[in-house]
Parts: C-alpha cells; sequence; structure tokens
C-alpha cells in the first residue's frame, strides 16, 4: 500500500476536554496529518470504566437496587452532559441521546443477566467505550468527513480470557484487511479496550487496554508497508524522569528498548506490551511513536524510535 496513516489514541481524559479546547486539539491533530489517513483510537470518558466495574460487582453481591440504579443513571448522565458540550446540531443531540438511553437499558438488562460472570463483566465493560466513540465521532463530523468502525470488528482475540484478553494477531490482520482495503476514507474513529472472539463474544483488553488496541491495529498497518505514526494523548508531557517528581523532566527521546527498561524501573504513561509489540521494525523507517500532552499541544513530549 505504501501510505501514510496517522494514529491517535484519544484517552478518556481529553475527551473530557470543553469543546473549544477539544475543537483545537482535532484541528492540530487534522492539520499535522493532513498528507495520510487518520485512525482515532477513543476511550471511555474518565471514570467511565471504573464506574461499570462497581455497577457489576454491586449488582454481583445484592447491593441495594437503589445504589446500582444510580451508577446506572450516571453513565447515562454523564454521557449527555458530553453531548451538550459537544454537539451543536439539535438533531444530532436527540439521536445520540436516544442512543445512550439504549445502552442504558442495555446495561440495566445486562446487570439482571445470569451470564456467567466474567462474559457478562466484559460486555457491560464495553458499553462505555461505544457511547464516547459514538459521540466523539459526531462532534468529529462537525470538522471533517469521517466514519465509525467497531473494534470489535477488527481486534479477534483469543477465547478464554474475557477480562485481559490476549490478541489473536493472524485473525486480527485478516479482519483488518478486510475492512480497510481499499481504504476509502481519510479519517476513521474506533474504540480502544473492547475487541471480540471468533464467536462475536465480547471481551477487553486489560487495564490501560486503549494503548494495546491502537497498536495492534498500527502494527496491522506497519505489515501492509505502511508508514505509521502513532501519537499517544495523555495528561503528561511524556516519559518522566522521575514519575514522583515532575521537576526532573521527562525524556524528549528514547529508543524503544530504552522505553521497556526504563518501564521495569519507572511508571510510564503508555503500557509495555504496547509499545515492545514494535520490536521487531527496529531496522525499518516506517514508525514514529509520540507521547503528548493534550495540555501543551506544542510540546513534542517524547519521541520514541525504532
Amino acid at each position: 500500500m505504501n501510505e501514510k496513516f496517522f494514529f491517535h489514541k484519544m484517552g478518556g481524559a481529553c475527551l473530557m476536554l470543553d469543546k473549544e479546547r477539544l475543537t483545537i486539539l482535532v484541528d492540530k491533530i487534522l492539520s499535522d496529518s493532513k498528507n495520510g489517513k487518520i485512525i482515532f483510537v477513543v476511550s471511555a470518558l474518565s471514570g467511565v470504566t471504573r464506574l461499570l466495574g462497581e455497577a457489576f460487582l454491586a449488582e454481583e453481591e445484592s447491593h441495594p437496587k437503589e445504589e446500582i440504579d444510580q451508577k446506572i443513571k450516571y453513565f447515562a448522565d454523564i454521557h449527555f452532559r458530553m453531548i451538550d458540550r459537544l454537539i451543536t446540531l439539535k438533531e444530532d443531540k436527540t439521536l445520540l441521546k436516544e442512543f445512550v438511553v439504549s445502552l442504558k437499558n442495555d446495561l440495566s438488562n445486562k446487570l439482571n443477566s445470569k451470564i456467567k460472570a466474567p462474559r457478562n463483566h466484559a460486555s457491560i465493560l464495553v458499553l462505555g467505550e461505544l457511547a464516547s466513540s459514538c459521540v466523539f465521532s459526531f462532534f468529529l463530523k462537525q470538522i471533517a468527513d469521517c466514519r465509525l468502525i467497531d473494534a470489535r470488528n477488527l481486534i479477534i482475540v483469543e477465547k478464554g480470557d474475557y477480562l485481559n484478553s490476549k490478541p489473536n494477531f493472524n485473525s486480527t490482520f485478516s479482519k483488518v484487511k478486510k475492512c480497510f482495503l481499499p481504504f476509502t476514507y481519510n479519517i476513521i474513529v474506533t474504540q480502544g479496550y473492547i475487541s471480540s472472539d471468533i464467536d462475536d463474544e465480547d471481551h477487553v483488553l486489560g487495564f490501560d487496554g486503549s494503548d494495546l488496541s491502537v497498536a495492534i491495529l498500527a502494527d496491522c498497518f506497519l505489515k501492509m508497508e505502511n508508514y505509521v505514526s502513532l501519537t499517544y494523548w495523555k495528561d503528561v508531557l511524556g516519559v518522566m524522569k522521575n514519575p514522583q517528581n515532575i521537576k526532573d523532566g521527562f525524556f524528549g527521546e528514547m529508543r524503544i528498548i530504552e522505553y521497556l527498561d526504563f518501564s521495569e524501573k519507572k511508571s510510564v504513561p503508555v503500557r509495555t506490551d504496547a509499545i515492545r509489540l514494535f520490536l521487531s521494525y527496529l531496522n525499518l523507517k516506517v514508525l514514529k511513536i509520540q507521547i503528548r500532552s493534550f495540555l501543551e499541544l506544542e510540546n513534542p513530549g517524547t519521541i520514541i524510535r525504532n
């Protein structure tokens, strides 16, 4: 294919920005990535995955119905506020709020379900990404044409562990090629964290699973001989030299192997298995990884090179 693909992982905190600041961020991304295709990988809003996990456990442990209903209501309310904050057209607001209500009802039904616990837990956690990605795609359409693709149709995992799933890279590669070839859209929005197995059952990729999601997708495009730029938008400037003292600064540039070595001693902002995935590309000039702050757009953050 020999095209350029720009992947941007949008974390939950990033999606909590007000409309003006998120518009500025997206405009910068579109401007910086205008000579290639763009894939946004979207997380759930901050706190939503934890909320859904707490709702599941509350139901499992037979907490009072009022407590569970309050969590269900908050799930809807936080996305209603996102819609009101980011969406202009009344018709779009109505459609999105109807979608959120459908997810709210689905959440209520799943919490009352008798399906085996880990499987049901995963299907509940999926709802956060479905909600945020849909709202973000409508927001993005106010700026540029885009298409929303369900990540469960892209990232295929092994059966067994619903909550910390292991990617099936061959099946995922086949799905991505089938979905994206030919690549007729300039901008795609999809979800992080969520996936499915060969029987279309919902799975999730564990803690900070969106970091791994975007890496898996980027890896597929590298295998198709494309240039890939991968940016993780975080609320930190990059890889901090001393996470306990921000005054010590951050690394402007690192090699992949340096990042992995550093992660054994200090906490890092991106899952190590997501970065480790690109070790096989060490001798190819086709990859650029950045960890940047959505709060300081002019700062290039930490660049991780192959």
